[in-house]
């Protein structure tokens, strides 16, 4: 299951007030994934590409580049719900 499914599933749950969806466009993510997510009711779209691929570009170990991204992408998170608060 991915993120769309699982968020669809948690929003028929808990219904669209209580849960908020946020989308971080990597760069790496699947051709039209981020347009189809877009299209999705209640969900808030980060583009943070150029974020992202300058982390991996720096990182000199695949280790280093793999903790780069989760940081980058917890911080984007916390962005945008600061944003929404």
């Amino acid at each position: 299951m991915d993120s769309s499914v699982a968020f669809t599933l948690a929003t028929r749950a808990l219904g669209h007030d209580r849960v908020r969806g946020v989308y971080v466009d990597t760069g790496l993510m699947r051709e039209g994934e981020t347009e189809f997510v877009q299209r999705m009711a209640g969900i808030a779209v980060e583009h943070a590409e150029e974020r992202f691929l300058g982390a991996l570009a720096a990182s000199p170990i695949p280790n280093g580049s793999a903790t780069s991204s989760a940081r980058n992408s917890c911080a984007c998170r916390s962005a945008s719900s600061s944003r929404a608060a």
